[in-house]
């Protein structure tokens, strides 16, 4: 199995919190598989009492019983035990699951289902009528490395919103719930305030400045500068230097799978498992991805030709793949564009996008 990057063996054994619910009395200590074993690059958790009775239990429910036979409680004192522990951790799943409903994070049938409630009152959502609830702050920011401008909307308690269908689904959730009313006002009056004109000044000013243009919300407005913006994500893509401005988007010499050769394009995966793994500390297994084939012709072909990982999250539940550019001024001498291979669920289908989501823009 390949090891994750920055797995660090030597943290291990460490002791960590205990589950919800188990009794007080006992450590959870994480562990670390060794480098023979096939899961080399995993933990697991084992628990040990603090009296030293009981030592490397393998579960919660190991534990349980253990606790309850130290107590030398009876069955019925046993079974009541294990019940206050299944209602805690019962309770603990549905606090987790509202507060991931809370962001738009639900189930496919819910959302879709919570979604189209949303619609069928006010229909589709937009930019500029989010732009307009009371509150509210809306940043544009200019991504340099795909050339997009990103919308993030803020709310009252500061969560950040990326995408209208996650809002669409907590408002028609919370419609479907019986506060319709508080949201219907809100619809309402942005709507009435909404303007295209106004919303679209966002964009424009972020790439103007090559960089993130923001208004708060008091309305006042503020502009980061390329400068500033492109340090910011320099430290995302974890470069250390680059000399000169954003990297070209397309690939260089042996960079350039499109070589039209086998050889090429077997020189190309080389040369980027080599820095992947010298330089970022990747394990050699990383998978690796050429996209090539008849694209001759294809508008936006020196885009998505090219040489893709395989990032550690997946998408819709299917492998996630990002876009290699050679930079040779960078440290590493290499970085990430901002071109994804994903499954879309909703098309079902594979494509290159801008973006790990679902509304983002494709080239194919």
């Amino acid at each position: 199995m390949a090891v994750p990057p920055g797995f660090d063996a030597s943290i291990f054994p460490r002791e960590v919190p205990m589950p919800l619910g188990l009794p007080a009395g006992w450590k959870a200590i994480e562990r670390s598989y060794g480098p023979s074993a096939k899961s080399y690059g995993m933990t697991y958790i084992r628990y040990s009492s603090d009296c030293g009775a009981y030592k490397q239990l393998g579960s919660a429910k190991a534990v349980i019983k253990a606790h309850c036979e130290a107590k030398k409680l009876n069955k019925k004192d046993s079974a009541e035990f294990i019940k206050e522990y299944d209602r805690v951790r019962e309770e603990d799943k549905k606090r987790k699951e509202t507060e991931r409903e809370s962001r738009g994070k639900m189930g496919v049938e819910k959302r879709e289902a919570s979604v189209q409630i949303f619609q069928d009152k006010f229909g589709p959502l937009v930019g500029p009528v989010v732009f307009c609830f009371p509150g509210w702050t809306t940043r544009w920011e200019y991504s340099p490395n795909s050339y997009q401008t990103h919308v993030t909307y803020t709310d009252t308690e500061g969560t950040e919103w990326k995408l209208l269908k996650d809002l669409e689904a907590v408002f028609g959730l919370r419609i479907a719930s019986g506060e319709g009313d508080s949201i219907s006002k809100m619809i309402q009056d942005a709507t009435a305030r909404a303007n295209k004109e106004e919303f679209a000044v966002g964009a424009r000013s972020a790439r103007e400045a090559e960089g993130v243009y923001e208004v708060t919300a008091t309305g006042e407005s503020s502009v980061r500068k390329r400068e500033e913006n492109l340090r910011n994500w320099r430290k995302k893509q974890k470069l250390e230097e680059i000399e000169g401005s954003r990297p070209s988007p397309d690939l260089l010499s042996w960079a350039d799978s499109s070589a039209s050769s086998e050889a090429g394009v077997h020189l190309a995966v080389e040369e980027f498992r080599k820095l992947l793994c010298e330089r970022r500390k990747f394990p050699s297994s990383v998978d690796l991805l050429v996209v090539d084939g008849a694209m001759e012709g294809a508008t936006f072909a020196p885009r998505m030709r090219g040489v893709y990982y395989k990032m550690q999250e997946v998408f819709a539940d299917r492998p996630l793949y990002q876009r290699l550019v050679h930079v040779p001024a960078a440290h590493a001498g290499i970085a990430c564009d901002g071109v994804y291979m994903m499954w879309s669920a909703s098309k079902n289908r594979w494509q290159i996008a801008t973006a790990p989501e679902e509304s983002s823009p494709s080239f194919a």
